[in-house]
């Protein structure tokens, strides 16, 4: 994802303190892109059942939080004034949770994939 450089630099304050809680409560996302071929957009990848969904930052060890904030920006587009920061993080599934996710290769061809 991408953030401005003032949640870039709450994300990295945040990350040296230490984080309270791996935790993550409620998420949601939709992501889209555009299919060359069909010439259309469509929708890439979302959770589908259920459309906001729990989980945890994957953090193998204290010292290994897999969330990564860029120390680069990155501009929008060209004829825009406006940068943007690169933001990595890894997701696991809540315990005795499942969620369904919507994931298409293009247009045409998507498969709903259980995530647990």
């Amino acid at each position: 994802m991408y953030v401005s450089a003032e949640n870039a630099n709450l994300l990295r304050a945040r990350k040296q303190l230490g984080l309270p809680t791996l935790a993550i409560n409620t998420l949601g996302f939709w992501i889209i892109n555009y299919d060359l071929i069909a010439k259309v957009w469509f929708e890439q990848c979302y959770p589908l059942v259920p459309q906001l969904f729990s989980g945890a930052l994957n953090a193998p060890s204290t010292l290994d939080v897999r969330i990564h904030v860029a120390d680069t920006l990155v501009q929008v587009a060209t004829n825009i004034d406006v940068s943007v920061y690169n933001v990595y993080f890894e997701v696991i599934p809540a315990g005795n949770v499942s969620t369904t996710f919507h994931v298409a290769t293009s247009a045409a061809q998507y498969i709903n994939v259980p995530w647990q």
